[in-house]
């Protein structure tokens, strides 16, 4: 699967640009689409589901351009929005046989069939038959990927999956998507810094319709190589520090409390107990959300 998207913008009433002349090119594989809330990521995903017309530009999927290939395009893609509602009365398998019918499909043996194997695709094969409404909200995801799945699609587009979930089914659910993401594209749109650092080898950050970074994540942590430190301090200096530096985290210790600072080395000089720390994702998106705020201030 081959998908192109080309200076493609979204305009609503009274000018507000969602997207803004963004150019993206996707093969196979976890693609991860980082931002935050109101950066545009819903948009573009509604955009790319052919939910929404853009104002212009181009988007392709393998050679069907969207616009005038419409109908053949919604064949090719599986959806997961932000907001699915399901039917708590119904069971699994129903809601699934109820989906399908609502496309179209016949429900024969092979339907049947195909029903049976998303849902063990999904790991819910043993709740089948029991109702939607007494599942968690993992299963209740997975139950959604399930559908999206129904037409076996080439392009997976997933909006804020893991919202909500628990530290363990959000690994599960993650670790998911990665083994659907083998012979298409699936796309993760999250806010959540973890679910992009420990799924996808390429991803994009997406901020007020533009995008800002485009490559690996191990890429986008370089940048902030040398920039990340520790510090231990009694807990009386912490809201000095707290208002000089930018304090990423605060852990209460025995010898006093651990902050983690994001600063450039000339800054630092006058912490103690200073050390050096490997950044992470989220250290970087956060390094870089600010520079950009610092160069829009500054203009």
């Amino acid at each position: 699967m081959e998908l192109h998207i080309q200076s493609l913008t979204k305009e609503y009433r009274h000018g507000k640009r969602a997207i803004k002349n963004l150019s993206v090119e996707l093969n196979n594989g976890m693609f991860g689409l980082l931002g935050p809330n109101g950066a545009g990521k819903t948009t573009l995903m509604k955009i790319l589901v052919t939910l929404l017309e853009p104002t212009s530009g181009t988007v392709t999927y393998d050679g069907l351009r969207l616009g005038k290939n419409n109908q053949e395009i919604r064949r090719l893609i599986g959806y997961l929005p932000q907001e699915y509602g399901l039917y708590p009365s119904l069971t699994a398998r129903e809601l699934l046989n109820y989906m399908a019918t609502l496309h179209g499909k016949s429900n024969d043996s092979n339907w049947r069939n195909r029903i049976d194997g998303v849902l063990e695709q999904v790991h819910l094969s043993d709740v089948t038959d029991q109702r939607v409404g007494g599942f968690s909200g993992g299963m209740r995801q997975r139950l959604g990927i399930a559908q999206a799945l129904l037409n076996d699609p080439k392009l997976l587009i997933v909006d804020e999956p893991t919202a909500g979930l628990d530290p363990e089914e959000r690994v599960r659910f993650r670790n998911l998507l990665g083994q659907l993401s083998g012979d298409r594209v699936v796309i993760l749109s999250t806010h959540i810094v973890d679910d992009i650092s420990s799924s996808c080898d390429d991803m994009a950050l997406l901020d007020e319709g533009s995008v800002c970074y485009r490559g690996r994540p191990s890429e986008f942590i370089e940048q902030v190589q040398g920039f990340v430190w520790s510090t231990t301090v009694a807990p009386s200096q912490v809201p000095a520090v707290e208002a000089e530096y930018r304090v990423i985290s605060a852990v209460r210790r025995v010898d006093g409390v651990t902050l983690r600072v994001l600063a450039k080395p000339e800054a630092v000089t006058n912490l103690p107990n200073l050390h050096q720390t490997e950044p992470t994702l989220e250290d970087a998106y956060i390094w870089m959300m600010e520079q950009k705020s610092i160069k829009e201030a500054a203009l």
